[in-house]
């Protein structure tokens, strides 16, 4: 292949990938979740508006918390599973409260693992 050739190739690649990419972001624009107006229980009470919701993704966006950690295993390679934690630390307390815990020489040990 020419030089030539091969520049055009890359060009058109270019241009095909950036079709893609623009044409996913306008798809997923025009395929947002809508956002509830209001969440009631079933009392009637209410427990939180869209406003609040919108308010909670603002501060999770401005302070980049996306990059702290993951909740129910979305992009744990960024930070610590904070669900596997929570529930290995509630497992813990409730093993604890719950069940006689272990004897061993004579001493009670609870064991409760917490990622560092």
């Amino acid at each position: 292949m020419s030089l030539k050739t091969l520049k055009w190739a890359a060009i058109l690649c270019f241009v095909i990938a950036m079709a893609v990419l623009l044409g996913g972001g306008v798809a997923m624009k025009n395929d947002l979740p809508p956002y509830p107006a209001k969440v009631v229980d079933s009392g009637g009470n209410l427990l939180f508006e869209r406003s609040d919701i919108i308010a909670g993704q603002d501060v999770y966006q401005r302070y980049g918390l996306m990059d702290q950690g993951a909740v129910w295993g979305h992009g744990s390679q960024r930070g610590p599973e904070f669900s596997a934690t929570s529930l290995n630390i509630l497992s813990a307390k409730w093993s604890a409260a719950i069940l006689p815990a272990a004897e061993i020489s004579g001493k009670t040990e609870v064991i409760l693992i917490v990622p560092q």
